[in-house]
């Protein structure tokens, strides 16, 4: 698809959207950003307490404190004590490795792309990367995290080449060498360019 006619489906020209559209286009679509669903800590702590290996150990406390050993013996009140302790163990250990997993991956989204370079009102501006609508025209460089799905419109690139160990700097834009990307980034080579 040619970047005109991905201009002409999103609505929106190479100078971006206006900060009205855009405002719109967030009512319609939300805002750039994966939902978050806050549990409950005591609640995600219970969870621990149930699949199979705690029903187990759940059904060996209470055969132990509930059937005794006959003969008008008391209860096994060590074993019933040490199943219940073993089993909060698990729980415990399973829900803090499970809370520094979510605490990791919750500071790892908040990390990423935070703000971006897009284009709004025909200027280019700094803003954060959860604004992004469909059809904002935005700006990446190299070591850019890509702040959301899109379609390259242009691209410009500057890489080195060491012929006979001289050092030389090649520039090329697709106004004279078109370049089509889908989907992934490696495979993508110029003759002339050499990339390491």
């Amino acid at each position: 698809m040619e970047s005109g006619d991905v201009l002409a489906l999103l609505q929106t020209t190479k100078e971006g959207l206006t900060s009205d559209e855009a405002a719109r286009r967030i009512e319609k679509f939300g805002y750039n950003k994966l939902e978050t669903k806050e549990q409950n800590p005591f609640l995600q702590f219970l969870s621990f307490m149930w699949n199979p290996l705690s029903w187990v150990m759940e059904m060996a406390a209470i055969v132990s404190i509930a059937l005794a050993n006959g003969e008008h013996r008391p209860p096994d009140y060590p074993d019933f004590v040490g199943i219940v302790l073993l089993l909060l163990a698990n729980s415990l250990i399973g829900f803090y490795e499970e809370r520094q997993a979510g605490n990791a991956v919750k500071a790892l989204m908040e990390s990423l792309a935070p703000e971006c370079k897009v284009k709004r009102n025909g200027e280019w501006k700094t803003m954060e990367a959860a604004e992004l609508v469909p059809g904002d025209v935005i700006s990446i460089k190299l070591g850019d995290v890509v702040p959301a799905d899109g379609r390259l419109l242009s691209v410009s690139c500057t890489t080195t080449v060491r012929p006979r160990g001289l050092l030389r700097l090649l520039t090329f834009s697709p106004s004279t060498n078109p370049v089509s990307i889908s989907g992934s980034w490696s495979g993508v080579h110029r003759s002339g360019c050499s990339y390491w």
